[in-house]
């Protein structure tokens, strides 16, 4: 993989930009590193996906963040999931995607807290135990102990 496809300097800038509280800079590094998540041959962990929901809170873009999670972010973790994994067993896969959402609405749930609004984080509490729990009954049927 060359170097300019590469995301990994990318979220490494991102989290410099965030650490000094630049986080709009932060949101906007992240954005352009999504294609090259996206793009690359490699997978991804939910974190690599999860890591610019909290930046829109703390930059105070909530709207915008829940926005981009909801349209974006969410919609292309599932599609690379599918795509990148295909010859895995679909068993697997479903696991990784409760995995990928389950991250993604507990960063919701959080940044809901932060900003009190109760019902979102409420909301976003049960879609995160939902596939918490789905996650961990796929990997038990899968790795059964």
């Amino acid at each position: 993989m060359t170097r300019s496809h590469d995301p990994a300097p990318l979220i490494k800038a991102s989290s410099a930009q965030a650490k000094s509280s630049n986080f709009k800079d932060a949101i906007n590094t992240l954005k352009q590193a999504l294609p090259l998540i996206s793009g690359s041959p490699l997978s991804f962990g939910a974190a690599s996906y999860s890591k610019i929901v909290p930046y829109f809170q703390k930059a105070g873009l909530y709207k915008e963040g829940l926005a981009y999670t909801l349209e974006i972010l969410i919609p292309t973790g599932l599609q690379d999931i599918e795509r990148k994994l295909s010859h895995v067993p679909e068993k697997n896969r479903n696991a990784l995607s409760h995995a990928l959402l389950a991250e993604i609405y507990g960063k919701l749930r959080l940044i809901a807290q932060r900003e009190g609004l109760i019902e979102d984080r409420d909301v976003f509490l049960e879609k995160h135990k939902y596939h918490t729990e789905s996650h961990r009954a796929l990997m038990n049927e899968l790795y059964p102990r």
